[in-house]
């Protein structure tokens, strides 16, 4: 049943057929060229016969059946409308966000009204330079975004007082989450985490759900929070401020719950506002010893809910313990300062089960677009908009006392609470009537929220609907006293610096050249499929519609949204084979989570309260093992037999071992060495013989659509990261969505949440991110990806995949030993490449030929993952041939090199790879004493000279060279360095 706002407008698949047929009636022309889907795959015809020509095959369906086991391909066709061409789709989605009501925004509860300076959405949001970019783990070739982040983090820790604050975190509910197991993780005393009763209903909703798998007790204080600390046996206390309700405790209060909870040895965590800190006491000063948040009222777009970067804060000493990424300040190999991600050894690619966290993608592209939002206002710019929002907040309560209504708080920062006995339904229509959206608390309470985007006329609006007029009386006008902000904060010269649009723009280019991103060039990373990111997907997430809807307005004015959301997941139900989709999960890990908790809820279902046993492959993604531990599972690792696939008689035998315990088996398919599994369907049967479920981890799905579903071959749950497969880009670490597709016995179990009912089922396991819908602002992007590439086309990209990643371990297979192989000696998607040999005879190491790629000017594939000492490849359907062969060539000629090495010719302490990356400077320096010359160090792929044309490309230069990370972990600084540490 389609969701429709009323009987006038068509669904989207009617419109879409409607579309097609004024197509034929013009006669306009669908030539197979012509399509998006032959747009998106790199290789063009005569490309693919010349790769089917080295492979020994005469066709793409030769390679389909000689490489995926029978035994998983799908019967039947997948079942979806006919791809639309681009301009259909543009304009289906046009209509699509105009049935969306996206009036002015004064619901509140963590979401406010916001401009996003043009600057910075031309130049951030929608520019391939930033939403391109992959997580910045070559640091050498991403210090525009980590300089970025820095600034982000630089302005979490001014405003909140605390002195490490981390690169983003999903939202603010899961970073309130994450604070709770922080602090759970730190402190020795106390069995519960008490919440304030003002705390944000969805952010109480998301820590109940992460602390019923965690088995820690969660109470909601029903009196001052000062007075509940002592009747709670407390290991955290989590204060809102400002309360869901707008209520601004005193800076004496706070600091009295600060200091009752410690005296409890109970660690505090403060969830706040970061406009409202230019203004009143920052966490930091009132005795709080983490601070979350999210940053969307700096700049980001409401977007229905996300994708918004949300912060943590912490004191000394917890640095190590802090959830997500860290950026820091290092240096190079000649001294000169330089960014790259600090601590990675808190990591859950690296700690597994004992990492901080699970989280894997945060929210980079938001973050940098609200430190951006920070350096174009500077500290004077956000003060006075944060004083504009207040003095309007303060006003307008003004004028409702005077016409005779109570406001229940006296002091607030933005948000008006007023009581309108059995008033309240009609002061709210009356209000939606007039273009503004306020929040309807119960039959005699209103909340209205001001935003720095409410004019007059809004204001206007809102007074009207409650039957008040402007008055001149100012009761509220020194409301902030006891609560003033006295310290400085961003006084780092890059605050206070770009505030015309020309030295934005320029800094924003500057940054943005000093990166290295898929606009550039190929990014062959293995398991992250950094493929093209259309233009046409990306343009609608801009429509007003889609951008300036509140994730909690009624649900008849997000008619475009539901009928989308329903759509998507409709068809990622199709794709996958299962009975049903959510796509809540703002994020692949918490999509693992997600189905990990509903294996979980359906186990207890069945009475089987035991059942906490999660088998994981040794080969696994780190989220995997750090999911299920966040699920309350017990991890047993299952051992890789020699070919890299799981061992079932090692799986036979812990299934034997813990066959009434089980939970689930986790594995990824095709298996994370890049290689479909003959097994895949009898590790399925060995599992749910002994009552377990299985979970596909959705990763690397890319090899699998059109071909085979999980859902069919025996799996029970997946998450599918769209950020993969359906072209979302990562934005550099970022936005990610990661929906679950379950079998209908777990269907039940799928996420809810507290403020909407229809976002999930009653029986649900509670919300798993802030916003019903996750980050439902980048679900057009998938939608329109799936829409113009139809069941043909995705069929064809996943043939394309296999066939570009099969050229590659072909053209490489005789200069770097291809580590697995499956039937066929073909490989799925990705293949490994072996430089364990060469490293031994040579001494070049696998992050030497990582940075060495750098001056060919490529981004490296994925650096030693699942195997030390190992680059996994996967060159994805949208790289051309001639992209393709580049590539290769440079890797081949990188071997060539290492001969050299190994001949004597170059010697292992000086030779290009060890000292690669090659800066500007330090191929034009004086002097060079090196023993090969500056054109092999800085062109060693060649170089081009004049117009470019069809082919050719400039040389990349990176900032910096080789950076030191053990020296940025011994010496920890993330905030902003004064400009004297760069001479």
């Amino acid at each position: 049943m389609l969701r429709v706002s009323d009987g006038n407008h068509h669904t989207l698949r009617e419109r879409g057929s409607m579309t097609a047929t004024l197509q034929d009636t013009t006669q306009l022309s669908s030539l197979p060229s012509q399509t998006f889907s032959a747009r998106h795959i790199g290789p063009q015809a005569e490309d693919r016969e010349k790769m089917l020509a080295a492979l020994g095959l005469s066709s793409l369906e030769e390679l389909v059946d000689q490489s995926l086991p029978q035994s998983i391909r799908s019967s039947k066709p997948l079942d979806l409308p006919p791809a639309l061409s681009e301009s259909e789709t543009l304009a289906e989605l046009r209509e699509v966000a105009n049935r969306n009501r996206a009036l002015t925004s004064m619901i509140g509860l963590g979401y406010h009204g916001t401009i996003t300076p043009s600057v910075i959405r031309r130049n951030v949001l929608e520019s391939p330079a930033w939403y391109t970019a992959y997580t910045p783990y070559q640091p050498e070739i991403s210090q525009g975004r980590l300089e970025a982040l820095l600034n982000f983090q630089t302005v979490i820790s001014d405003l909140t007082a605390l002195p490490t604050a981390g690169a983003s975190l999903l939202d603010e509910a899961t970073a309130a989450a994450e604070a709770m197991s922080l602090a759970r993780r730190s402190t020795k005393v106390g069995e519960a985490i008490l919440l304030d009763g003002d705390t944000l209903p969805q952010t109480i909703g998301v820590i109940a759900t992460r602390a019923a798998g965690l088995g820690i007790p969660v109470v909601v204080a029903d009196k001052p929070l000062a007075d509940a600390v002592s009747e709670v046996d407390v290991f955290a206390v989590l204060v809102q401020t400002p309360g869901a309700s707008g209520r601004l405790a005193s800076t004496e209060e706070l600091q009295t719950i600060a200091d009752r909870a410690h005296d409890r040895g109970a660690m505090v965590i403060a969830a706040c506002d970061p406009m409202a800190l230019t203004l009143t006491t920052p966490p930091g000063e009132w005795g709080a010893d983490v601070a979350v948040g999210s940053s969307q009222r700096f700049g980001v777009p409401l977007f229905y809910g996300g994708p918004h970067a949300a912060f943590i804060s912490v004191r000394a000493g917890l640095e190590r313990t802090l959830p997500g990424r860290l950026v820091g300040v290092s240096k190079d190999r000649d001294g000169t300062p330089g960014f790259r991600l600090a601590l990675q050894t808190r990591e859950q690619h690296i700690r597994r089960e004992k990492a901080t966290s699970n989280i894997c993608t945060a929210q980079v592209l938001l973050a940098v677009t609200a430190s951006m939002y920070a350096v174009y206002h500077g500290p004077r710019g956000l003060r006075e908009i944060a004083q504009a929002i207040h003095d309007r907040a303060a006003h307008l309560a003004d004028d409702l006392v005077a016409a005779g209504i109570r406001v229940v708080h006296d002091s607030f920062f933005d948000t008006v609470l007023a009581e309108v006995p059995s008033r309240a339904a009609a002061v709210v229509a009356a209000a939606r009537a007039d273009g503004v959206h306020l929040r309807l608390i119960d039959d005699d309470h209103v909340g209205v929220s001001v935003g720095e985007d409410a004019t007059a006329a809004h204001l206007n609006a809102v007074r009207k609907a409650f039957g008040a007029s402007t008055s001149h009386e100012r009761r509220f006008a020194d409301n902030l006293a006891g609560r003033e902000r006295t310290t400085d904060y961003l006084s780092h010269p890059v605050f206070n610096t770009h505030h015309s649009e020309t030295a934005m723009l320029r800094y924003l280019r500057a940054l943005s050249d000093r990166d290295l991103a898929l606009d550039r060039g190929m990014i062959p990373l293995g398991s992250c499929t950094m493929k093209l990111n259309a233009t046409t997907e990306m343009e609608p997430i801009s429509y007003p519609g889609f951008a300036n809807l509140h994730p909690f307005a009624p649900v008849e004015d997000a008619a475009g949204y539901l009928d989308l959301i329903e759509h998507l997941e409709s068809w990622l139900a199709e794709l996958t084979g299962y009975a049903k989709v959510s796509i809540q999960p703002n994020a692949g890990s918490q999509g693992e989570l997600t189905g990990l908790l509903a294996i979980r809820a359906y186990h207890e279902s069945q009475g089987d309260d035991q059942r906490r046993i999660c088998l994981i492959p040794s080969s696994a993604h780190g989220t995997n093992a750090a999911s299920a531990t966040m699920a309350g599972l017990k991890v047993v690792v299952v051992k890789a037999a020699a070919d890299g696939a799981v061992d079932l008689d090692d799986l036979r035998t812990k299934i034997i071992e813990h066959r009434h315990q089980l939970a689930a088996i986790m594995v990824t398919y095709p298996s994370t060495h890049g290689v479909f599994e003959e097994s895949i369907v009898k590790l399925c049967d060995m599992v749910h013989e002994a009552g377990g479920q299985v979970y596909v981890d959705g990763a690397n799905l890319n090899a699998l659509l059109g071909l085979a579903r999980p859902g069919n071959f025996g799996a029970d749950v997946s998450h599918l990261n769209l950020h993969k497969t359906f072209c979302i880009p990562h934005g550099g670490g970022g936005p990610g969505v990661g929906p679950v597709g379950v079998a209908a016995h777990l269907a039940p179990f799928l996420p809810n949440h507290p403020l909407l009912d229809i976002a999930g089922p009653a029986t649900g396991i509670g919300p798993i991110s802030a916003a019903p819908y996750g980050s439902a602002g980048i679900l057009p992007i998938s939608y329109a990806y799936i829409a113009m590439m139809g069941a043909d086309g995705l069929t064809s990209a996943t043939k394309h995949a296999l066939l570009a990643a099969n050229y590659v371990a072909k053209r490489l297979g005789d200069h770097y030993p291809v580590l697995y192989a499956g039937r066929g000696r073909w490989v799925a998607h990705e293949c490994i490449l072996d430089l364990r040999p060469l490293t031994k005879a040579s001494g070049v190491t696998v992050e030497d030929v990582a940075k060495r790629l750098i001056d060919y000017d490529f981004h490296a594939p994925t650096m030693s993952f699942p195997v030390a000492g190992t680059l996994m490849v996967e060159p994805t359907e949208s790289e051309p041939l001639e992209e393709i062969d580049r590539f290769c060539q440079a890797m081949i000629s990188i071997r060539d090199e290492i001969a050299k090495i190994e001949t004597g010719e170059w010697s292992r302490e000086d030779n290009p790879l060890v000292n690669a990356p090659h800066t500007q400077i330090s191929v034009t320096a004086d002097s060079w004493d090196h023993s090969y010359s500056r054109r092999i160090a800085a062109f060693p792929g060649g170089f081009h000279t004049g117009p470019l044309y069809a082919r050719g490309f400039d040389k990349y230069w990176p900032p910096v060279g080789r950076i030191d990370g053990g020296y940025g972990d011994r010496n920890l600084v993330c905030i902003c360095p004064p400009p004297e540490a760069f001479g």
